[in-house]
């Protein structure tokens, strides 16, 4: 009996050792499999985080690709801009310039087609003028045939033929002048174009010029009229010689003090339209691609 209980109790204890020994391994196998579960957990959360950033920072990169595509898109379409600007301005002052240019040659040869209608005028005086002398000279020696005086018939042919000297001289002195003016007038002219072409207000210097070109016109006219006109001396008798002397030289210093006054008035108004031009700020100054380009290109702006 006492064999019996000590066989159970062996029994007993082997069945309770075995017991604590699979409780054991049950909680260490369950110790451990929890430990696993925590580790995959924070392998899942690592695994995560790491592919979220790598999420942002493909898309934080495709957001800068985005801009910096963007940004070099507009730099390249103000270059562009900037480039058609400038090479529109280019052509712009190209074609100003051309303009002055075509003004400037059309103005030249109008003065020149006037220059030569009116030499053909003077020609036609001095020939008219001519061809009147000779008939005058012709009657002069015929009354002088009734002076005895041989001294004073010489000093009436050789003051005849002196008038007529003076007369041609001082006309074609004034004639010069008038070249001279409307020379200069043309330059003014010119210079008004150019002004213009750059955007100055010449309007003043237009009306200038047009009123200096009247002036030269009617100088002209006057000279033309000048140049046809002869001083012959009167002999009625030999006692009136000296005072037809006179007469004849009083004519001739009257008309060319007046044709005198018109080359002057000429003068004052190719003056006056010099004066004008002078008064344009920066009339001189030549149109500015650097300046232009600078006004008409566009500005960059950055992100």
């Amino acid at each position: 009996m006492k064999k019996i209980i000590i066989n159970s109790i062996l029994v007993t204890s082997l069945i309770a050792a075995n017991s604590l020994t699979v409780f054991a391994q049950v909680k260490k196998y369950n110790a451990s499999k929890s430990n696993t579960a925590a580790t995959e957990a924070g392998e899942a959360v690592k695994d995560a985080v790491t592919e979220r950033k790598a999420v942002v920072k493909e898309a934080v990169t495709e957001k800068r690709e985005a801009v910096k595509t963007a940004v070099g898109e507009q730099k390249e379409a103000l270059k562009n801009a900037a480039t058609k600007g400038k090479e529109a301005v280019r052509n712009l002052v190209t074609e100003k310039r051309e303009a002055v240019k075509t003004a400037q040659t059309e103005f030249r040869a109008k003065l020149e087609a006037e220059r030569k209608v009116f030499k053909q005028k003077v020609d036609a005086a001095k020939e008219e003028a001519k061809q009147k002398r000779e008939a005058q000279k012709a009657e002069l020696k015929a009354k002088l045939e009734k002076i005895k005086d041989e001294r004073k018939k010489a000093a009436v042919e050789r003051l005849d033929n002196r008038f007529t000297e003076i007369n041609a001289k001082q006309t074609n002195h004034l004639l010069n002048t008038l070249t001279r003016l409307e020379e200069l007038l043309g330059k003014v002219s010119a210079r008004a174009d150019k002004a213009e072409a750059n955007g100055k207000d010449v309007s003043a210097v237009r009306t200038a010029v047009e009123k200096a070109k009247t002036a030269i016109s009617s100088a002209r006219t006057a000279l033309e009229a000048q140049l046809k006109k002869t001083y012959p001396i009167g002999i009625t008798d030999e006692n009136a010689l000296k005072s037809a002397v006179a007469a004849a030289r009083e004519a001739l210093n009257k008309d060319l003090k007046a044709a005198r006054g018109v080359v002057q008035t000429a003068h004052k108004a190719v003056v006056e339209a010099t004066r004008t031009l002078r008064g344009v700020p920066k009339v001189d100054e030549e149109a500015s691609e650097a300046s232009a380009n600078n006004e008409t290109a566009p500005t960059e702006t950055t992100q």
